[in-house]
């Protein structure tokens, strides 16, 4: 158990962190959209530790030293400002959120290991980050590299020497995050959603193939696609409670934090824009362009700064202001031989068997080919049962309640779920990233006009919907994990995830080395998957071009 040990602890530095940069705002609000802002400080510190690593790489490169300051300064301001620093009072609520929650979710590390893209390119990329400030043109080496989610700068400071398993630990947080809302939510107005959410996670396990329907799953380690979809989702039900607001219900103080985990959202995964867009409509709806933009560059400026930067950052690595939007991309750069129209358009629709794009192909054609590959018709048929299954919950959860949906609201569900699937379909669907739009659509199947509390309050109500939520975290985990529980209590140690040891030859074409076999390069940084690739420097900085 000292693994889940370990969790536990590195959870709760994160958790402090968040809690100091929160203090460190100087915000006086205990609650975001209602919801108790304890929920968000390990959401918050990774936020943090990403844009600050991002901009610190600018100058330097991301060593242990600096991972430790990063860390370090947060947790000093918690400390000297102690009164503040309250942890979560002992309750059942409490309990089962920020104790039994990260304990079932951590079961997952006994049973995990790496990702294909951990070595094809995740950790390859990461180790570039902490062995070099920003590179020109890193996206000559590998095409993949232009993407370079926030991710990536959060996991490159959790190197423990040649153990990786804390990489692991940064995703649980985002999953002990989203069931900690979603059990929160429970107990009020938006119950709906919660209820939806777990009877979703719950489906996971029954169906064809033995369920999976696009829940929320524990990934191999240095992926990064439940991580966006916990974003995605939870930014997705905050601009629901955005809209539904009234102008004097409204503080600065959501609209702050709705901005961060929209801004959050894209710098994680591009497919994010969708709701930083929503946002941004939204807000001029609701306060008219000179407010809104006045508020973005007063009020919000950090973030709006931080945007910025990301920005900047992905103009100098990957020739983008935004990879890999074509018309975004330009090959005159700071490093000749940039990515350029073609390579961003080949990025973004022919990456993976699975990512079959709709184009301009017949339907019934798309449609054959993407579910030529097994997972993606499995969820198909599980989701259409999950469908069915959650509409009959909801139309009976409104016939008791006496719940109505207004039509302007119908039309702005729908609107949003369909402009999301389409540009999911249009450019990368994937089954696994198209996660958080499948389950936040199918969510707002529980949205209403004006929510209610639910009618049950007494004690059965309670403990019924706990224990539920119990079962459905509890099967989040894989089985084979809970197998091995046993000889963890006997090898009382934490759980060791290294790179394999890989043989690599010259390359005789460019710069560096290739691997032997395959094409998993690991933490290798001489090794490169474009073989004409040339390094060189410019300005200082390391650069790379594409002969």
């Amino acid at each position: 158990m000292t693994t889940i040990l370990f969790f536990l602890l590195f959870y709760f530095i994160i958790y402090s962190v968040g809690k100091g940069v929160f203090v460190a705002s100087r915000s006086k609000v205990n609650t975001f959209f209602e919801i108790p802002i304890i929920y968000f400080y390990p959401i918050i510190a990774l936020f943090y530790i990403g844009n600050f690593t991002i901009i610190l790489n600018f100058f330097f490169k991301i060593s242990n030293l600096i991972t430790l300051i990063v860390i370090t300064l947060p947790l000093i301001i918690s400390i000297f400002n102690y009164k503040k620093f309250k942890m979560p009072n002992i309750s059942l609520r409490n309990i089962l959120s920020f104790l039994v929650t990260p304990i079932l979710i951590g079961v997952s590390s006994f049973d995990i290991n790496f990702s294909y893209d951990a070595g094809l390119y995740h950790l390859n990329h990461q180790n570039w980050i902490r062995n070099s400030k920003i590179i020109i043109g890193l996206v000559n080496n590998h095409l993949r590299f232009g993407y370079s989610s926030i991710i990536e700068y959060i996991n490159a400071n959790f190197w423990i020497n040649d153990n990786f398993i804390i990489l692991h630990f940064v995703n649980l947080i985002f999953v002990v995050f989203i069931f900690q809302v979603m059990y929160y939510l429970l107990f009020t107005k938006y119950y709906t959603f919660s209820i939806i959410f777990l009877i979703y996670g719950l489906l996971d396990n029954i169906g064809f193939g033995g369920g999976k329907n696009g829940f929320i799953e524990i990934e191999s380690i240095a992926k990064q696609d439940m991580p966006f979809a916990i974003i995605f989702l939870i930014s997705s039900i905050f601009l629901y409670m955005y809209i539904n607001k009234t102008y004097t219900d409204i503080n600065n103080q959501d609209i702050i934090l709705l901005f961060m985990f929209a801004l959050f959202s894209v710098q994680i995964r591009l497919l994010g824009a969708i709701n930083l867009i929503v946002f941004f409509l939204i807000t001029i709806y609701k306060f008219k362009p000179y407010k809104t933009f006045n508020f973005i560059f007063t009020k919000s400026a950090p973030f709006t700064i931080l945007g910025l930067f990301f920005i900047i950052k992905n103009t100098i690595t990957s020739n983008c202001l935004l990879y890999p939007i074509n018309f975004l991309c330009s090959d005159k750069t700071l490093s000749s031989g940039g990515l350029g129209y073609a390579d961003a358009k080949k990025a973004t629709r022919d990456i993976g068997d699975f990512h079959v794009a709709i184009s301009s192909k017949n339907f019934r054609i798309w449609f054959s080919q993407w579910s030529n590959k097994e997972v993606n018709l499995q969820v198909f048929k599980n989701i259409i049962i999950t469908f069915i299954v959650i509409l009959f919950v909801v139309v009976l959860l409104k016939i008791i309640n006496k719940e109505k949906i207004s039509s302007k609201n119908k039309f702005w569900y729908a609107s949003y779920c369909i402009v999301s699937l389409l540009l999911w379909l249009l450019t990368a669907p994937g089954i696994r990233l198209g996660v958080g739009i499948l389950l936040t659509c199918i969510m707002f199947l529980g949205a209403v006009k004006e929510p209610k509390l639910p009618r049950m309050h007494h004690e059965k109500y309670l403990v019924t919907l706990s224990i539920f939520y119990i079962v459905v975290v509890a099967l989040v985990p894989r089985i084979s994990s809970y197998s091995v529980i046993e000889s963890s209590f006997i090898y009382d140690s934490i759980r060791k995830i290294t790179p394999p040891i890989v043989m690599y030859v010259d390359n005789d074409l460019g710069y560096g080395v290739l691997p032997k076999e395959g094409d998993q390069c690991w933490i290798n940084i001489e090794c490169v998957h474009n073989e004409k690739v040339q390094k060189g420097e410019s300005f200082s900085f390391i650069s790379f071009k594409d002969n």
